[in-house]
């Protein structure tokens, strides 16, 4: 893209919202297997993240290596808004340091500033996708978009970038940014171009990655400027790791940009492999765009990350944010708002947690009392990893679930902390309850539940000799029936 609850008075209890970004302690992972994407774990993956661009001119333009900050509070500002990776755009010639790029901004000098910035993004949890989006041919200086990787320094490009990071885990290969105005047989072996100059095929950019020994996932665009994937599957390039993913560009300016389109591109070859929408955006400065984009892109196990991490406009760009602190534009306001409330929404896996559901069970919890209540492991909405604890609504009333394993330890002034997430339109809240050593029942405060992930945080009330059960109310007055999901119960 050239071109996101009997009370006590001596406790307390904090609600909060969104979820808290990823502890610097978390490790990031991502692979493929059949077409999904899979996490550090081993679990299914939806990628929902930002594009921070920058590295792919500023070094051509000879001012810099980034445009805007990469230091850590940038960084932890993008992690705030629940991103779980972020793609990288590269310059082919300030990597190779060739073509007249200034000296203090190409070859080592701009890789080490890639690798640094790269091991910071990790040390916050986050993926990073490595994408070749500015080349050019022969000895032309890389200044713009090419319509397809030149067989003059692509290829070499890759084998030494793919040497840098093949042992790094979280980390994932864009092989071209946006091909155009090329077959599909050029597309995946090359070609003599429009543009007079020897295009290199993606199975030759695979081929380099693979032959520098790095085995992470490899990303293959479409044509049309990565809208078209109609004849991806037909021409799909063999990658000896099986690591293949299908890359995707999708905005309201975009070739084929209607629901039913997709279904008939997009989504065949989402049976096939993972497709990840490496950008995705609007220039509307709205969100109806990606009100439509982003649920139809999660029914479809599809990843995305939105155009861009970058302070400016949200139109034309389009840009997510007003300042590098993540104050979002109109745009980036609707990316922000939707990632908050969408089931797939998820932090990595916080090793502090005492139940996180990860083992597929619900962990000993089950209803403690009520008839409107019903509890199951669940996958696809989780605030870390990809199990949550289903509690299932039916109707009104104060059913309550609970667990007594597992307990160790709680006691009069412990802290506790649940994640509980709620859809749009609920109308319920939800109080922490627990059962004391002689098996009196307390149910602390109720709070009212906001759409997205809500923290509840409390303190275990003074005078409490032990704690038999801990668990949760649903304070259900009104008569509203849905889904609400446990996750991440820490104390």
């Amino acid at each position: 893209m050239k071109r996101c609850w009997s009370v006590l008075l001596a406790f307390f209890v904090v609600l909060t919202l969104p979820a808290a970004a990823a502890s610097a302690s978390t490790l990031p992972g991502l692979s493929v297997s059949g077409s999904r994407l899979l996490d550090a774990p081993g679990e299914p993956l939806r990628i929902a993240g930002v594009n921070r661009s920058g590295s792919e001119y500023a070094c051509a333009q000879g001012w810099g290596m980034f445009d805007g900050p990469t230091d850590d509070a940038s960084i932890s500002a993008i992690a705030s808004w629940s991103v779980d990776a972020v793609r990288v755009p590269l310059n082919e010639d300030c990597w190779l340091g060739i073509n007249g790029v200034n000296s203090a901004y190409a070859a080592a000098n701009y890789q080490n500033a890639i690798i640094s910035f790269v091991q910071r993004l990790q040390a916050h949890g986050l993926d990073v996708i490595l994408d070749l989006h500015w080349g050019a041919p022969g000895s032309q200086l890389a200044l713009g978009q090419e319509m397809a990787p030149d067989a003059d320094h692509a290829p070499a490009f890759w084998s030494s970038v793919a040497a840098a990071f093949k042992g790094y885990k979280g980390i994932a290969y864009d092989l071209f940014n946006e091909p155009h105005d090329i077959s599909w047989s050029c597309w995946r072996n090359g070609c003599s171009t429009s543009s007079g100059y020897q295009a290199a095929g993606m199975q030759e950019l695979i081929s380099a990655v693979r032959g520098a020994g790095a085995m992470q996932p490899v990303i293959v665009e479409g044509l049309n400027w990565g809208a078209d994937l109609s004849g991806w599957s037909a021409n799909q390039p063999t990658d000896p790791a099986h690591q293949l993913v299908a890359g995707w560009h999708i905005y309201n300016f975009s070739s084929c940009n209607t629901s039913s389109c997709w279904d008939s591109t997009v989504a065949p070859v989402a049976q096939q492999v993972p497709v990840l929408a490496t950008e995705v955006g609007e220039n509307d400065c709205g969100g109806s765009f990606l009100d439509a984009l982003l649920p139809w892109s999660d029914r479809h196990n599809i990843g995305y990350l939105a155009w861009a991490w970058n302070a400016a406009s949200c139109g034309g760009g389009p840009s997510l944010i007003s300042d590098y602190s993540g104050t979002p534009t109109a745009y980036g306001a609707a990316y922000k708002s939707y990632l908050a409330t969408s089931p797939s929404s998820s932090q990595p896996l916080d090793p502090a947690v005492k139940f996180d559901f990860e083992d597929g069970t619900t962990q000993g919890w089950s209803v403690s009392w009520g008839s409107t209540l019903a509890v199951a492991n669940e996958t696809g909405t989780a605030y870390s990893g990809s199990h949550g604890l289903a509690l299932d609504v039916s109707g009104p009333g104060w059913p309550a679930a609970g667990v007594r394993t597992g307990l160790g330890g709680l006691a009069a002034g412990g802290v506790v902390t649940y994640h509980v997430w709620a859809p749009s339109g609920v109308s319920a809240g939800v109080s922490p309850m627990l059962l004391d050593a002689g098996w009196h029942a307390d149910v602390l405060p109720g709070q009212t539940l906001q759409p997205g992930w809500n923290t509840v945080t409390f303190t275990i009330p003074p005078g409490v000799t032990g704690v038999n059960e801990l668990g949760i109310q649903v304070n259900d007055g009104s008569g509203w029936n849905g889904a609400l999901v446990l996750d991440s119960v820490a104390f």
